[in-house]
């Protein structure tokens, strides 16, 4: 009982499905990659102490 409008549809429903999965996608990995380079600084800023008060 598929006809060709129901196949188009479909398609069309594929496709707006896709595109947003993977626009969902980037989103997540540009928060993760935004929090990622937020905590990145801060790990800087911990690291060059330790070495400095181990050394003494």
């Amino acid at each position: 009982m598929l006809t060709s409008h129901t196949v188009r549809w479909h398609s069309w429903c594929l496709v707006v499905v896709s595109v947003f999965v993977s626009v969902s996608i980037l989103a997540a990995s540009s928060v993760i990659g935004r929090l990622l380079l937020a905590r990145e600084p801060l790990a800087k800023r911990h690291l060059p102490i330790l070495p400095r008060q181990a050394e003494p």
